[in-house]
C-alpha cells in the first residue's frame, strides 16, 4: 500500500508526463503497445507486405476449405499469425545467412 506522500508525488509526476513531442519521438514509440493487435487500426505493420498476406490467405483457404463462419474466422487467425511469424523470422534467417 502506498503512502499518501507517494500517491501525491505520483499524481504530480503524471501531470508532467506528456509523452513524445517531436515527430521523431512519436515515430520511435508508435508501436510500443503492439502486443496482440486486438485494438489495432490495421492488420499490417509497416514492415509487412499486403500482397504476401493476401497470397498466404488464398493458399490457406484453398488448402483448408473452411465451411461456415467459425472456420473462416479460424483460418483468418491462422493466416494473420502465420504471416506475423514469417515477417519476424525471415529477417532473422537472412541476417544469420549473411554472417555464416
Amino acid at each position: 500500500m502506498s503512502s499518501e506522500k507517494k500517491v501525491i508525488a505520483n499524481q504530480e509526476n503524471a501531470l508532467r508526463s506528456t509523452g513524445p513531442k517531436t515527430s521523431e519521438g512519436k515515430a520511435v514509440v508508435r508501436f510500443n503497445a503492439v502486443k496482440h493487435g486486438l485494438l489495432s487500426r490495421g492488420t499490417l505493420l509497416p514492415t509487412e507486405d499486403a500482397k504476401e498476406l493476401a497470397g498466404l490467405s488464398e493458399r490457406l483457404r484453398a488448402q483448408l476449405v473452411p465451411e461456415g463462419e467459425l472456420e473462416l474466422l479460424l483460418v483468418d487467425r491462422v493466416v494473420v499469425q502465420s504471416h506475423s511469424v514469417m515477417c519476424k523470422l525471415v529477417p532473422i534467417a537472412f541476417s544469420a545467412s549473411l554472417t555464416a
